[in-house]
């Protein structure tokens, strides 16, 4: 795991390590590494603000050590632009369909006027 690691194959690494984990299930070097990986994963997401799958990757390291700050600082940040984001579309789409409501309203109101 340690050599795709260090050419930032995070997902290589994982497996690699995973692997290794099942034989000696109690390795805390093991679970670190693991953990890195999973983080490093999650952050590769984040860069291409596919937010929501660095959210599960997030997570997914919390599974590993529970009380990893940088892994729960980073879960509550993503569900925050999550959150955002949600409200905002929201917002957008409750716009764009009142304003189309609005041109129907406006269309049916200059067909009566032409009569």
């Amino acid at each position: 795991g340690d050599f795709f690691f260090f050419f930032h194959n995070y997902s290589g690494a994982l497996e690699r390590y995973a692997i290794a984990a099942g034989r000696s299930p109690d390795s805390m070097r093991l679970k670190k590494k693991m953990l890195a990986s999973t983080l490093n994963i999650g952050i590769g997401y984040i860069k291409r603000r596919d937010y929501p799958t660095a959210l599960k990757w997030m997570e997914k390291g919390l599974e590993i050590d529970p009380d990893n700050d940088a892994a729960v600082r980073k879960a509550k940040q993503l569900r925050k632009i999550i959150e955002k984001t949600t409200r905002r579309m929201q917002a957008y789409r409750e716009g764009t369909l009142l304003n189309k409501s609005k041109a129907a309203e406006t269309d049916e109101a200059d067909e009566l006027l032409d009569d």
